[in-house]
Formats: structure tokens, C-alpha cells, sequence
């Protein structure tokens, strides 16, 4: 669909370079279907980060199905980029329900789903659902990061849930000059891990910079109600 003013920019890359994908309580079978739908395949499965021998890592938990088959060409137009530390994707729970796009923090700690439960053609606020962007953070179920910086920061954060350990990575990515990246052009069927959203000590006092401090801290993009209304 066509939307004036909204527009969509795909980078390019040159070579073909090595992606090692790590699978964490996936569905069986998995390996076959990312082999059979990605339309690239200069990639391999590993056991643990450190026998990556690619130059990009790819995370997927709890994935069911890939549903984009150039996911990868995408994943890698962006994370090639010197400045970008992490792209996410669009992570459904059911085919046209989305479960993720992006994560936003308020003042209190707390991370919000901010589009959870739309359906895959809902544009959310300002579009948001369905533009790529840059963010705070995205989850765990499917990312791409530079071998490099996968390995420098990911012992300096807590070795705790797989989302609080996705949070703090992206933070420290953050914190480090590097980009959070949403994109909805991929989507990635999983079955989420259903337990509330955390709350991560190292955001409580902070301001979300991708997110209007104006707006409500409860209800994510909506305006604050009224006292006494």
C-alpha cells in the first residue's frame, strides 16, 4: 500500500558475508524451514556464540517460522551499516497478529510491547507499525548483530531472562553510540514467552529519546488522562 509521506529505504551491501544463527528453544525443525524459504544462504547454525564464524550473528528464540524470505538480505542492509548495533524485526504470535515491533521504556523502568496484539496491517501512531526506525530496544526472538560487538558487550550485561538480557544489550549498544533498528518489513512467527514485560533498574529515572515524554507512561501512545476524569 502507498502512504504520502512514509517511505521505505532498503540498503544494499557488498560480498556475501558469513551469518551464524543461533537457535534457543525453537521449534523442531526449524533449520529446514530457514534453509528452504531464505532466498540467501551464505549462512550456518552454531550451538553457542562462540563458534560464530560468520561476521554477523543472528539470535532467534522461541521461533516457530520465518515468514519473510530475504530476511536475511534485510537484516544484513542494515547491520553492514557502521553506525547500527542491532536490528530487530516484526515478531507475530499469530500470522496477521503482531507480538512486537520495537520496545519503548518509561521513567519507571517498566518496557512496553507498543503494538501488541495489532493486526499486521495497523499502522499504529504516527504510523509507527509499519515504518522502519530507530528505538530503545527490541526483544529476543529475532535480531542481528555484528559478531564484533556481540562478543565485546555481551558480558556486560546480566546473565538473567532472555528479554532483560536483549534489553540491556541494546541499552549498552545504545550507550556505546551505536543504533537500535526496528524493521517490519521482516516477520518472524513465534511463540512468545507470555510472562509481563520487565522492568530494568538501569532505565528507572530515564527518558525513552525515541519516545514523547508528553504522552502517557501507562498506556503507550496515548494521551495521559486527566486527573479525576
Amino acid at each position: 500500500d502507498v502512504q504520502l509521506g512514509y517511505y521505505r529505504t532498503s540498503y544494499s551491501f557488498s560480498g556475501s558475508p558469513r551469518v551464524s544463527i543461533l537457535l534457543s528453544q525453537c521449534q523442531p525443525g526449524l533449520e529446514d524451514q530457514i534453509r528452504s524459504v531464505s532466498t540467501y544462504q551464505n549462512f550456518e547454525f552454531i550451538s553457542c556464540p562462540e563458534d560464530a564464524s560468520g561476521e554477523y550473528v543472528v539470535v532467534l528464540y522461541r521461533t516457530v517460522k520465518i515468514l519473510t524470505p530475504d530476511w536475511l538480505e534485510q537484516l544484513l542492509g542494515n547491520s553492514t551499516r557502521s553506525s547500527v548495533g542491532i536490528v530487530g524485526t516484526k515478531i507475530l504470535y499469530k500470522k496477521k497478529r503482531i507480538w512486537e515491533a520495537g520496545l519503548v521504556f518509561t521513567a519507571d523502568g517498566q518496557i512496553h510491547s507498543p503494538f501488541n496484539r495489532y493486526y499486521t496491517t495497523d499502522t499504529g501512531y504516527c504510523y509507527r507499525a509499519r515504518i522502519q526506525q530507530n528505538c530503545s530496544m527490541v526483544g529476543p526472538y529475532c535480531y542481528m548483530i555484528k559478531t564484533k560487538l556481540y562478543h565485546r558487550f555481551i558480558n556486560c550485561i546480566p546473565h538473567d531472562t532472555p528479554m532483560i538480557q536483549s534489553c540491556c544489550l541494546c541499552q549498552t549498544l545504545t550507550e556505546n553510540g551505536f543504533s537500535v533498528v526496528f524493521t517490519p518489513h521482516i516477520e518472524v512467527l513465534c511463540h512468545p514467552n507470555k510472562a509481563a514485560l520487565p522492568i530494568i533498574e538501569n532505565c528507572k529515572g530515564k527518558s525513552d529519546p525515541f519516545y514523547n515524554p508528553n504522552l502517557s507512561q501507562t498506556s503507550i501512545y496515548h494521551l495521559p488522562k486527566k486527573q479525576g476524569s
